[in-house]
């Protein structure tokens, strides 16, 4: 019974209560070979029982606790997929964004560049024919 008070308290610890699968195990089969040393003698046998229902109790829910961490992990690692996912599309978009701007201003250098030559060259004309 002492085992499944042990693994009983200690199963409802996230992580932890891998830990209480064995005083679990060990609680459950010393409870069941009390119960059946006890019953044939017709001697009381409630210790031995109650230490076989903690002990399931406890395994029921170290067994929960699994299948909840279990599917926790999954969403968290499909989340963050996910995530990556949108990340990359970002990524990607910005990049394409960058490129057309990158363009877009060199086309505007370009063209002020080629505007400031002109004015210039009509500069240089005027000052030519003075």
């Amino acid at each position: 019974m002492i085992l499944g008070i042990i693994a009983a308290l200690v199963c409802w610890i996230p992580f932890c209560n891998y830990w209480a699968v064995v005083p679990a195990i060990v609680g459950l089969v010393l409870g069941l070979v009390d119960v059946k040393q006890k019953k044939p003698k017709q001697v009381p046998c409630g210790m031995g029982v109650a230490g076989v229902v903690l002990n399931i109790v406890a395994l029921g829910i170290i067994g929960i606790w699994t299948i909840f961490i279990g599917a926790s992990a999954g969403a968290a690692a499909k989340e963050i997929e996910n995530s990556a996912k949108q990340f990359d599309k970002n990524y990607k978009e910005s990049q394409e964004h960058f490129k057309q701007n990158l363009e877009n201003s060199r086309k505007e250098i370009e063209k002020a560049n080629k505007d400031t030559l002109e004015h210039l060259q009509e500069a240089q004309r005027k000052l030519k024919g003075l």
